[in-house]
């Protein structure tokens, strides 16, 4: 059995609290899977979850977290000129339609179960963007040649998904530098962050 999920507070306001998923996820449950107990945690003896019901889209979400930086007066990150990966979704994302086919691939890699089957099928197109569950968390799905959403890690099909398609060689050229499957999430290594970095029509799939 893997043990709860294992994750760290980013911020804390009166309005939200913002975590990041940790893992390793061989060990550990996903943030996604582990909704209800990460959802409501104790503040002071107070329940209190995870986003305020205020903020019920994926791109409110987004805009959200980069507000918080502007407000706080934290310049670009030298990211490309954006704040932080969730500025490069939102600024480089759009809305996909969900579809009505459910992989249910595993609990959680979803950026491998994405990566590997847009590599195998050039008729899928795979995102990486930000869908919501229970709550909004980073992902990764296909779309098919109609643009809808193929999920292909959850055992149902998400309420909203946001996201960033990419082009299928740039993918395999990431994997096999980096050995990472998420295009966005590239802390690791020299050449980190490469995707943000680069020029969109290096990666971006139109």
């Amino acid at each position: 059995m893997k043990n709860k999920a294992n994750y760290s507070i980013l911020e804390d306001t009166p309005e939200f609290v913002l975590i990041k998923d940790i893992g390793p996820w061989d060990n550990f449950k996903t943030v996604t899977n582990a909704a209800e107990e990460v959802g409501t945690f104790c503040r002071l003896g107070q329940p209190v979850t995870i986003m305020s019901n205020t903020i019920t889209t994926v791109k409110e979400f987004l805009e959200f977290g980069v507000a918080g930086l502007k407000k706080k007066g934290i310049p670009p990150s030298g990211l490309n000129g954006y704040y932080c990966p969730m500025d490069f979704v939102l600024r480089n994302g759009r809305y996909w339609a969900p579809g009505n086919v459910c992989w249910a691939k595993g609990a959680s890699a979803c950026y491998v179960h994405a990566g590997k089957a847009a590599l195998r099928n050039r008729d899928y197109t795979y995102v990486e963007g930000y869908a919501i569950n229970l709550i909004q968390v980073a992902h990764a799905w296909l779309v098919d040649n109609d643009g809808l959403v193929i999920e292909t890690t959850w055992s149902e099909m998400g309420k909203a998904y946001y996201g960033i398609p990419f082009r299928t060689d740039y993918i395999r050229q990431q994997i096999k530098k980096t050995g990472c499957y998420s295009m966005i999430d590239q802390w690791r290594g020299a050449d980190a962050w490469h995707t943000i970095r680069a020029p969109r029509e290096e990666w971006l799939r139109v």
